[in-house]
Order: C-alpha cells, then structure tokens, then sequence
C-alpha cells in the first residue's frame, strides 16, 4: 500500500495555544487601575522591552495588549472590542467572600477532651 485509507485528523491547534493568549480576568485590570487612581498618576512610564512590540511603550491596560506603535494603538481605542472592555470594567467586581456555617457547636466537658 502506498497510503493508509484513514482520514487525516488535525491536532487541536487551539489547545497548543491557548496560554500564549491568556489575558489578565477584569478582577485584575479593576485592581490596577485602582492602584493607578489612587497614586496620582494617569500616565505610568515604562520600561523599555525588546521582546515586546514597540518596546513595551505603547499599552491598552484595559485590554492588556500591547502595540507597535501610537497609531495602532489610537486605531484601537476607537475599536469595538476595546469599547466593549471598557463598559465590562465598569460593572462591580466579582469577589466572593467565603462563610462557612457548621452550625451550632456542642460544648465539651473537661472530661471528653481528654479521652
């Protein structure tokens, strides 16, 4: 036989990359923006990383990406998805407090706590 008569299948390609696009949740974005509120500063200086596009100057801290330059990245303040994060931002953080309730516990006597 020169072939298999069995269908090719295809890997699952989105599974091999799917940490490569992993964002931040809303929780965390909230929380920065927070810290950056509180400290005065509307404009953070970074520093300057080769191994982002345009140096890791040009930053979307409401969508976590980054752009190669200016341009782009006014190209995409005016795009949809970004407006659609920004009205995501503003609803109320989902933190969850966790109370556990056992009930009502039975007083020990001294006498049980030692057996």
């Amino acid at each position: 036989r020169l072939f298999s008569m069995t269908r090719y299948r295809p890997k699952k390609k989105a599974r091999l990359h799917s940490t490569r696009r992993m964002k931040k949740s809303l929780d965390q974005i909230q929380d920065e923006m927070q810290k950056e509120k509180e400290s005065g500063k509307t404009k953070i200086k970074r520093p300057k990383d080769v191994d982002l596009p345009g140096l890791g100057q040009f930053f979307c801290m409401a969508c976590d990406r980054y752009f190669i330059n200016k341009e782009a990245l006014m190209e995409h303040n005016e795009s949809r998805p970004h407006k659609k994060r920004l009205i995501r931002l503003k609803e109320e953080q989902h933190t969850y407090t966790l109370k556990i309730d056992n009930g009502p516990q039975p007083k020990l006597n001294d006498q049980e706590m030692t057996n």
